[in-house]
């Protein structure tokens, strides 16, 4: 008897799960790491990483390094939506695809040869037109977030009236929590307050999604060919070692997906955290980056 197909939901959930989990894996590691690239992108006093992480562990103590992680689950919901839309759009594109493929053939028989045998496969531009749409779907949902969790990184110090033993911060908090810093952004600026910056975010999101995506897809399916170049089928024997095309082709995109979208992050970093009462006002990316040019350039003078 032949296997009846899968049910297109079960599919559905499957990139959903693997959405959520890497999104709980990256917000519980990556984070301390977020928060240093955040103050380093925002502020001049650091040296550098270490330096950053040394004085933040002595002003503020350890658990400063997940402060602002409370939005960051609900990112993670996002994040699992993400790889939904992502398999739909691919999904959407290859039909797509197969319909344009039919108008170039003749009707009748050589459409079922066709159906059966020469299904088409996306291309690098497809990949790269799915990880730009699911960029934007996620700026649109994750900007308000990505605001608190900057100003929750940025706010340096304790909460005043809880003083932390041992540690000597050099000024109180701005907010008690990310729902303080919500409503003290709401009643200061209004809710426009919470998309600051969503120009940036679309911008950083598109880029990083486009990249990381084409270059994961490709790298992972030309790994895949070469592992599995003289295997005439990926056979039981060898299905644990499929995991290696994917962490290798999954790290590689993930560094050059950064290295596009670094420059609009720290723009988009230096937009978000303004309070509107500065020269960085501006949510524009082009008045940005004067301002950023300049205090860089400060910054290299006072080192040398």
């Amino acid at each position: 008897m032949s296997q009846q197909p899968k049910a297109p939901w079960r599919k559905d959930v499957n990139w959903f799960l693997a959405g959520a989990s890497s999104g709980v894996v990256a917000t519980l590691f990556g984070h301390p790491l977020d928060l240093i690239k955040v103050r380093l992108q925002a502020k001049s006093e650091y040296k550098g990483s270490l330096d950053c992480i040394a004085q933040t562990m002595k002003k503020e103590g350890p658990l400063t390094f997940f402060r602002g992680i409370t939005p960051l689950y609900t990112l993670t919901i996002i994040n699992a939506v993400s790889f939904v839309v992502y398999s739909n759009l691919n999904d959407l594109q290859l039909s797509y695809k197969q319909k344009w493929m039919r108008l170039n053939f003749a009707r009748g028989q050589q459409n079922d040869i066709l159906s059966d045998f020469a299904l088409p496969t996306l291309a690098f531009y497809n990949y790269f037109l799915s990880g730009s749409g699911i960029g934007f779907v996620s700026a649109i949902s994750c900007c308000p977030f990505e605001v608190i969790k900057i100003r929750m990184q940025l706010d340096s110090g304790v909460v005043k009236g809880i003083p932390l033993p041992g540690y000597k911060p050099p000024l109180e908090r701005q907010y008690t929590g990310s729902i303080d810093c919500v409503k003290k952004l709401i009643k200061s600026q209004g809710l426009s307050a919470l998309y600051k910056g969503f120009a940036c975010t679309v911008a950083r999101d598109v880029t990083y999604g486009g990249v990381y995506f084409t270059v994961y897809e490709t790298l992972k399916s030309t790994l895949r060919s070469v592992l599995y170049e003289n295997q005439p089928s990926k056979s039981n024997t060898n299905a644990h070692f499929s995991f290696i095309p994917v962490v290798l082709a999954g790290g590689f995109a993930g560094s050059c997906g950064w290295a596009a979208a670094l420059p609009l992050d720290v723009i988009k970093t230096l937009v978000q955290k303004s309070d509107g009462r500065t020269s960085m006002q501006s949510s524009s990316i082009a008045s940005t980056i004067p301002t950023t040019s300049t205090t860089s350039t400060t910054t290299s003078s006072s080192v040398v």
